[in-house]
């Protein structure tokens, strides 16, 4: 797996769990709870962890610079 897409198979996982949060952080009506579990984390406090180390902001702020004002 590695040779063929470089990167590790977890590493794959991850990055599609945080692509698919960042799209569901753009609904207002979900959590953030809601959201990790719709992203296939059963830990909120791991993934907002995780969320932080790849996008380098948590989950709240993300949501709070992608939702359009009101």
């Amino acid at each position: 797996y590695k040779k063929m897409f470089s990167t590790s198979p977890i590493s794959d996982v991850i990055a599609a769990r945080i692509t698919m949060s960042k799209k569901l952080l753009r609904n207002p009506n979900l959590t953030v709870s809601e959201v990790a579990d719709l992203s296939g984390y059963t830990n909120d406090v791991h993934f907002m962890r995780q969320f932080k180390k790849k996008t380098g902001i948590t989950p709240s702020e993300y949501r709070k610079k992608h939702l359009p004002a009101q």
